[in-house]
C-alpha cells in the first residue's frame, strides 16, 4: 500500500496496541479525510473483521513485506491459539482484574499521564512486573458518547479491564519467555544459498495478546476497536485515519515481493 513518508512513519509509531501512540501533533492529515460521526464510526469500527485488525497490527513489522501468504496465516493462526490458551488457563482461577493483580504479584498502579510526552500511552507493562493504567484515557472515554452505546458492553469498567487484560499477557509472556511461542517462533525473511535469516514477528505477541483479552473477558468484538475509539478522544480526525488503514487492511491481498510460497 502506497503512503506518504509520513504515514510510513506513523504506522511504524503505532507498534503496540494501547502504548506507545505517536503525539497528536505529529499525525499528519491525509487530504480528504474528515471527521467521522460518532454513530457512523461506531457502525463501521464494529463491522471490521478481526482479520483486519490483526493484518494491521502485522503490518507494523519491520520485515512485513518479506511475509509470504503462508507466513502471514501462520502467525495469525498461532496468536490466536496462544492468546486463547492462555485465557483458558487464567479463567480457571476465577478471577477478577484486580485480583488477578493481587494472585501474580503485579505491580499495578494507576497514574493521570505518562511522565514523558513523547507519546500518548493509554497503559503499559514493564518487565518484569509493573502494569500501569494511564486514567486520562479513561477519564476522557468516560465523557465520550461511546458509553452511551448499547449494542455492544463498551462501559469505561470494560474498557478498563481491556487494558489491563492486554498487558496482562505481556506479563504472562515475560513469565514464560522461554516456552512461550510468541518469543521464540520464528519466519525466514531472507535466503542467500543454504543461509537463512529469521525474525520472530513482533506483531505476534500483539494478537496473542488481543486474543487472550477477547476470551478472558468475553467479549462480542475484538478488543482492537479501541485503539479507534481511544484515539477517538483525543482527536476525532487521527481515529479516522487510522480506521481507514485498518479498513484498507480488510481488502489488502498482499504481495509478498521478495519470497515464494512455500
Amino acid at each position: 500500500m502506497a503512503m506518504s513518508n509520513p504515514w510510513q512513519n506513523l504506522t511504524s509509531d503505532l507498534k503496540a496496541s494501547f502504548s506507545g501512540k505517536p503525539r497528536l501533533s505529529d499525525i499528519p492529515q491525509r487530504e480528504g479525510t474528515q471527521d467521522i460521526p460518532v454513530d457512523v464510526l461506531m457502525r463501521r469500527v464494529f463491522a471490521t473483521g478481526e482479520r483486519a485488525f490483526q493484518i494491521h497490527m502485522m503490518h507494523n513489522d519491520p520485515v512485513f513485506e518479506r511475509y509470504s501468504h503462508k507466513d502471514i496465516d501462520e502467525i495469525i493462526r498461532i496468536g490466536v491459539e496462544v492468546g486463547r490458551q492462555y485465557a483458558r488457563e487464567i479463567s480457571q482461577l476465577n478471577l477478577t482484574w484486580r485480583q488477578a493483580m493481587r494472585y501474580f504479584d503485579i505491580d499495578y498502579r494507576e497514574q493521570t499521564k505518562p511522565d514523558t510526552a513523547e507519546r500518548v500511552f493509554f497503559a503499559q507493562y514493564v518487565e518484569p512486573n509493573k502494569l500501569t493504567v494511564f486514567t486520562d484515557v479513561l477519564d476522557r472515554y468516560a465523557k465520550s458518547a461511546f458509553v452511551k452505546d448499547k449494542t455492544h458492553d463498551i462501559s469505561v469498567h470494560k474498557a478498563h479491564a481491556v487494558l489491563v487484560g492486554h498487558e496482562l499477557f505481556h506479563f504472562l509472556e515475560y513469565r514464560d519467555r522461554g516456552s512461550i511461542v510468541t518469543r521464540n517462533f520464528t519466519v525466514v525473511t531472507h535466503k542467500l544459498g543454504p543461509l537463512k535469516l529469521k525474525a520472530t514477528p513482533a506483531s505476534l505477541s500483539e494478537i496473542a495478546a488481543m486474543a487472550f483479552t477477547k476470551e478472558w473477558l468475553g467479549l462480542d468484538y475484538s478488543p482492537n476497536v479501541y485503539d479507534v475509539l481511544f484515539m477517538h478522544v483525543y482527536e476525532p480526525k487521527a481515529a479516522a485515519l487510522v480506521l481507514e488503514d485498518i479498513e484498507r487492511s480488510a481488502n489488502l491481498k498482499h504481495q509478498a515481493k521478495h519470497k515464494k510460497e512455500k
